[in-house]
């Protein structure tokens, strides 16, 4: 429930209220995680709430804590170091970080051969 107030905050909010949003995303985030529904939890740290220009407090560690309930070599872990390289490299200004998960991200299953985009006919 928590999850789909956040997502319909951030569907209708103006940006300076996102902080609304993210409030709700995070409660749902930390209460599936310590109730141990770990594909919720990660579910709701790839919901993306923000763009991943806009500074936003947080956010990289909520990205970092749903990293360490997936195995490094999921598919999860390969979608979650994807967004949380964007995040970190523009939000915060950490270029080698955000390099270091992106390479993670590549070597994942979910970076290999898969295309997320239609192929044109």
């Amino acid at each position: 429930m928590l999850f789909g107030l956040a997502r319909s905050k951030s569907a209708t909010a103006e940006t300076h209220r996102i902080g609304e949003a993210f409030a709700e995303l995070s409660r749902a985030f930390y209460y599936h995680t310590e109730a141990g529904n770990v594909a919720e939890a990660v579910a709701i740290a790839e919901f993306p709430i923000t763009v991943p220009s806009l500074r936003f407090p947080g956010v990289s560690q909520l990205m970092a804590n749903a990293l360490t309930l997936v195995p490094g070599d999921s598919h999860e872990a390969g979608r979650l170091l994807s967004r949380y390289g964007g995040i970190v490299g523009t939000a915060e200004g950490d270029y080698e970080g955000a390099q270091q998960a992106l390479a993670k991200a590549s070597k994942s299953p979910s970076g290999k051969g898969t295309c997320l985009w239609p192929r044109p006919l």
